[in-house]
């Protein structure tokens, strides 16, 4: 059972990220729906997999504010609160995407600051174990 709801979530993730700046404009209480169900599995860290996907959903939305926002609140928050499932989510990224994760979520941070989440990321994140990641914070 537990496997089946992950590939249900996982499929859900995967194709939210293709029609949700679709859906947010044509249902966007159900586009809202949609975000907070794969933000409930993102905040419990599931998976390495569901926070990866989360971040890379995140990436679909460079001009909306107000869901840049949003993801931006809960990135922000597993960065300060479970950084270590944060970092394995990461790990998960390729180059690409953990850059684009930088200049988003770090570099533009908007509700802590940079220093704030590089420092509970070194060192409560277990950085040493993912040197790609850990290469993106020295």
């Amino acid at each position: 059972m537990k496997k089946y709801i992950l590939i249900s979530i996982l499929v859900f993730s995967a194709s939210f990220a293709v029609s949700a700046e679709n859906l947010y404009h044509k249902d966007y209480d159900k586009f809202w729906d949609n975000f907070w169900a794969s933000q409930k599995e993102f905040i419990n860290c599931k998976s390495a997999k569901i926070t990866s996907t989360f971040i890379i959903n995140s990436f679909s939305y460079g001009g909306n504010a107000e869901v840049t926002q949003a993801y931006s609140e809960e990135i922000e928050k597993i960065s300060m609160k479970k950084p270590v499932c944060l970092v394995e989510g990461l790990s998960l990224l390729n180059n690409k995407q953990l850059n684009e994760y930088y200049n988003r979520f770090i570099k533009q941070a908007l509700f802590h600051s940079p220093n704030e989440i590089i420092t509970s990321l070194k060192k409560n994140g277990k950085l040493q174990k993912y040197p790609k990641v850990q290469k993106l914070f020295k």
